[in-house]
């Protein structure tokens, strides 16, 4: 199984925030150091229909929500990115550097609920 992580970035220490505009206005490109970046894409705040009158008793009713915008990777999230804004290895994952022929800037993270 492979896990995607939702990162909420308003702004985090340390990130430079440049935007992109060759794929669109809303594509931003965090650049978190060492020549890691993240491409991410705007969602925009929005009303949805969360639940349903029909099915389990635990997913009724059905309700608007309302979700503030916020910024989702393009990509699934690598090893090397999830270091460098978790500060620790991925679950079920040490010293990544050295465990794989394939270099974690390109391994997925995995084994994410």
């Amino acid at each position: 199984m492979i896990g995607v992580l939702l990162f909420l970035m308003p702004n985090f220490a340390g990130a430079r925030e440049t935007t992109k505009k060759k794929q669109s206005d809303q594509d931003v490109t965090v650049d978190l150091g060492g020549g890691v970046k993240i491409h991410m894409v705007a969602i925009p705040a929005s009303w949805f229909l969360m639940g349903s009158n029909d099915n389990e008793n635990y997913e009724k009713p059905a309700h608007e929500v309302y979700v503030d915008g916020f910024y989702l990777g393009k990509y699934e999230v690598t090893q090397i990115q999830w270091r460098k804004v978790m500060g620790y290895d991925p679950p079920g994952c040490k010293d990544c550097d050295n465990c794989r022929t394939i270099p974690p800037m390109r391994i997925p993270v995995s084994n994410l609920t």
